[in-house]
């Protein structure tokens, strides 16, 4: 499943999740949608568990100098 599938709502606002319009979404949510400010609640909460996953894999496995 893709993003865009994943968050429909939110995709369609910005051009399939363009990082600068989700951020745009983001400072103006009160003017979308009930849909839309779903998705981008649970979009944000995604990268946000990505990003401390991410975080976490990174501290645990090394990294190599090839």
């Amino acid at each position: 499943m893709s993003y865009a599938e994943q968050w429909p709502h939110l995709a369609r606002v910005t051009n399939n999740l363009e990082t600068p319009l989700v951020s745009y979404v983001g400072t103006h949510l009160e003017n979308y949608s009930v849909e839309v400010q779903i998705d981008y609640a649970d979009y944000t909460a995604f990268i946000m568990e990505y990003s401390d996953w991410s975080d976490r894999q990174s501290a645990i496995e090394p990294e190599y100098d090839w």
